[in-house]
């Protein structure tokens, strides 16, 4: 079996419901609400086969992609990291949009910490200066506590940087 069996990446998962919903806000919080409303989260929680009361990771990258960024690398670097995420166990989903946002479920966090933690991962976030003017990587922790409610999204974390910038950072995860 290929690391690609492993979760899932087809495109009918995650369809947005909103044409604005890679949008980079200039305010984080309106970043993270259109990423909460773009999307029917909890029939995609049931289309993965997420059961009720589960909570699992939700990393939700949001770029600015570099204009002169050399697309060959960039893509060895992100199928690199991929593979290596895949290999790693406990990756659920990955879905990569055009519009500069890509959304990864994880089982755990300790999941995802051993997935970003990959050489291959080290190299894609090394590159991330040169194919990027601006990120923003985010991880919460989602799940949906009934039947009859919504996913809840809880923040734990916000990492980004503007690099057209210097001193525009924000804290990295601990």
């Amino acid at each position: 079996m290929t690391p690609h069996e492993n979760y899932h990446t087809t495109p009918e998962v995650l369809r947005p419901l909103r044409e604005d919903y890679a949008e980079f806000d200039e305010k984080p919080e309106d970043r993270d609400r259109r990423t909460m409303t773009s999307f029917d989260w909890s029939s995609e929680f049931e289309n993965l086969n997420i059961p009720i009361g589960k909570k699992v990771i939700a990393y939700f990258f949001r770029s600015r992609r570099n204009p002169n960024v050399d697309m060959k690398t960039l893509l060895t670097f992100d199928s690199r990291a991929l593979l290596a995420a895949g290999d790693s166990g406990g990756l659920i989903l990955y879905k990569a949009f055009e519009e500069g946002l890509s959304i990864c479920l994880w089982e755990s966090e300790e999941d995802a910490l051993r997935a970003t933690s990959s050489p291959e991962h080290r190299e894609a976030v090394g590159y991330a200066p040169h194919a990027y003017e601006e990120y923003e990587l985010t991880c919460w922790e989602a799940g949906r506590p009934t039947e009859d409610s919504d996913v809840e999204f809880v923040l734990l974390w916000r990492h980004g940087r503007d690099f057209t910038s210097p001193d525009a950072a924000c804290p990295a995860p601990a």
